[in-house]
């Protein structure tokens, strides 16, 4: 019986241990889960703005695409995306808009209202096709957020395309027409 009684004890002893180290795993395992929530936020965004700014445009765009086609899921990273927003590469300025202009939906925490000048600087972009892809995507911002459309509509009223030629006025003079007809119907 002392044996018996003691392979118990033992057993009591071992579970308890175990469970003990089981704790100890758990705290370690929450521990480097916590740790890496925080460094794949970090792989995350350099993830993002290495697609987003591939030398691949093609990529890079398709890369895109997949985040507007889930927008709402891609808010967290609102951050990088307007990291991107003055990239020196105009295709990246113009993916970077079109990012923002679907999360905007999705804006709880009301950011873009302190990138929302910057955005609309990029109507006289020194690249025409950037600017008429702001002021395109100016139409959904507003469309999402109808309290800017009034500062839209004076930037896009206040525009000077002078830099531009001829042709490239022309459709942008265009493009304003049909993105102030779309806010000022809302």
């Amino acid at each position: 019986n002392y044996i018996g009684m003691h392979l118990n004890t033992s057993k009591t002893k071992k579970k308890a241990m175990h469970s003990m180290m089981l704790t100890g795993l758990e705290i370690e395992l929450y521990s480097s889960l916590f740790s890496f929530f925080f460094f794949s936020f970090d792989l995350m965004q350099n993830y993002l703005i290495e697609h987003l700014t591939s030398k691949d445009n093609k990529q890079a765009y398709e890369f895109s695409k997949k985040i507007i086609s889930n927008s709402e899921d891609w808010y967290e990273y609102f951050d990088v995306f307007v990291s991107l927003l003055n990239h020196e590469n105009s295709l990246v300025r113009n993916r970077t808009m079109s990012i923002l202009a679907a999360i905007v939906e999705f804006d709880d925490e009301n950011k873009f209202d302190d990138i929302l000048d910057d955005f609309l600087s990029h109507i006289n972009d020194k690249k025409a096709i950037t600017s008429r892809q702001c002021i395109k995507y100016l139409a959904i911002v507003g469309t999402n957020r109808p309290r800017y459309n009034p500062q839209i509509l004076n930037s896009l009223e206040m525009a000077d395309l002078s830099k531009y030629s001829e042709n490239m006025r022309h459709l942008i003079e265009k493009d304003i027409k049909k993105t102030q007809k779309i806010l000022s119907s809302i």
